[in-house]
């Protein structure tokens, strides 16, 4: 079964042992550093709307 989560608290009631870090596929095992330094990225790089630029067709 393959979940993605960026919350610790899920992932810890999970009881994994092992986590694929993606985007660079590596298999490693849990440690829940890991869950919240993503989940800090994720809550603090914020995309504004604003931000966002159109894209291009080809």
């Amino acid at each position: 079964m393959l979940v993605v989560s960026h919350n610790p608290e899920f992932v810890d009631n999970l009881g994994i042992e092992r986590a694929l870090i993606l985007p660079n596929g590596k298999i490693t095992y849990y440690n829940r550093f890991l869950v919240e330094y993503y989940q800090n990225l994720n809550t603090n790089n914020k995309i504004e709307k604003s931000d966002l630029k159109p894209i291009k067709k080809l």
